[in-house]
């Protein structure tokens, strides 16, 4: 049990460092730290909230997967602390699985569109 709980952090971890870099990717390429790149008159582009807060503290997301792991690693040898051993396992796959949706939606809309 205890490979799959250090595969899962690994898992983790790996996915806050790959989207925090391919959030700056993108938003370099758009003009950041200035404003994002965009010729029209009818809207205002400006970042959106979740783009900047990850951008600017994207790598204080890294505490999640070290408090999963450690509280998965703590309840493996009790038979239910808060959640049996497969419910930890469960939690740790929702984690992963949010990480990934949030840093790839911010990715491909790391803009909005405010009406002038």
């Amino acid at each position: 049990m205890s490979r799959f709980i250090v595969f899962l952090g690994v898992l983790q971890t790996m996915l806050v460092f790959l989207g925090f870099e391919a959030l700056a990717i993108v938003m370099k390429t758009d003009g950041y730290p200035g404003e994002p790149a965009f010729i029209g008159g009818l809207v205002v582009i400006r970042w959106s909230l979740r783009a900047l807060w990850l951008r600017r503290y994207g790598m204080v997301l890294l505490l999640i997967p070290l408090a999963w792991t450690v509280i998965t690693a703590c309840s493996q040898g009790r038979r239910n602390w808060l959640l049996p051993v497969e419910g930890w396992l469960a939690v740790g796959i929702g984690i992963s699985l949010v990480i990934a949706v949030m840093f790839i939606y911010t990715c491909i809309y790391p803009c909005i569109a405010l009406p002038t």
